[in-house]
């Protein structure tokens, strides 16, 4: 309220008008409530949905099997709720072979492949631990005999020298990882969307920026976004029809800091 509106309500206060006091209240209100609301400063909903891990059985099963035909990149937005402790896998299908993005037990983030000669995995770690409750994007990359891992777009260390890959030939999982018999262990508690698997080295330099919602190409050979809401189905929006069967996890809305 300007101080010429002010001045006339005091003028019609003055000369008897029964409805100046009212006004001058309602203004006074009005400015008082533009002075003390403030916008909350709690979590918001982006309106999507994301699948939330139990860290116990939770699982997506999906019908990919990477052959080691071709470089590999595996990416997803990841918040994990327990990062010390125990191993939790990602995304991967290892099994004395094969490959894993993952978070191991010491809170780094790790990305690696199993290695003929070492008769062990040759992994790639991030710089710094894992912050619970802290979404990030991840992107392990296999190229060549070379793996990288990249947190929130950044190279972590030196890539890691593989002297001979070994492929497992097992579907991927996302979630867990695959142990002797059929069985599955590796849990990861915590929350993941936009898993994406692609059939190149999609990323070579030092940074890059992510992807709010990642996008398939020519080059994408599967694409779960996550956001299905219900049912037991992770749709690929790669094309490609590898779509996923969901075990135990469960759909909740997308709820992040504001």
């Amino acid at each position: 309220m300007s101080m010429a509106d002010v001045t006339r309500i005091l003028s019609q206060i003055e000369q008897g008008d029964p409805s100046a006091a009212e006004q001058l209240h309602g203004a006074a209100t009005a400015q008082e409530n533009s002075l003390t609301t403030k916008p909350s400063d709690g979590p918001v909903s982006t309106g999507s949905y994301v699948l939330e891990f139990d860290g116990h059985s939770s699982r997506v099963e999906t019908p990919f099997r990477f052959d080691g035909s071709h470089p590999l990149t595996i990416e997803a937005f990841v918040t994990p709720r327990v990062v010390i402790d125990e191993n939790q896998v990602l995304v991967g299908d290892s099994q004395a072979s094969g490959l894993a993005l993952m978070l191991r037990d010491d809170g780094l983030w790790r990305f690696g492949i199993w290695d003929r000669k070492n008769r062990d995995y040759v992994r790639a770690a991030s710089e710094q631990p894992a912050v619970a409750n802290r979404r990030v994007h991840l992107a392990g990359v296999l190229e060549r005999n070379q793996v990288r891992l990249y947190v929130d777009g950044k190279l972590q260390g030196e890539p890691a020298e593989v002297d001979q890959t070994v492929p497992s030939g097992l579907p991927m999982m996302i979630g867990a990882n695959w142990e002797p018999g059929n069985r599955f262990w590796e849990h990861f508690a915590g929350v993941m969307d936009e898993v994406r698997i692609s059939k190149i080295a999609r990323y070579s330099k030092a940074k890059f920026t992510p992807e709010v919602r990642l996008r398939s190409d020519k080059d994408t050979l599967v694409l779960y976004h996550c956001d299905e809401g219900s049912g037991n189905t992770a749709t690929d929006s790669s094309g490609n029809n590898r779509h996923a069967s969901v075990v135990d996890a469960k759909w909740v809305l997308d709820i992040r800091p504001r």
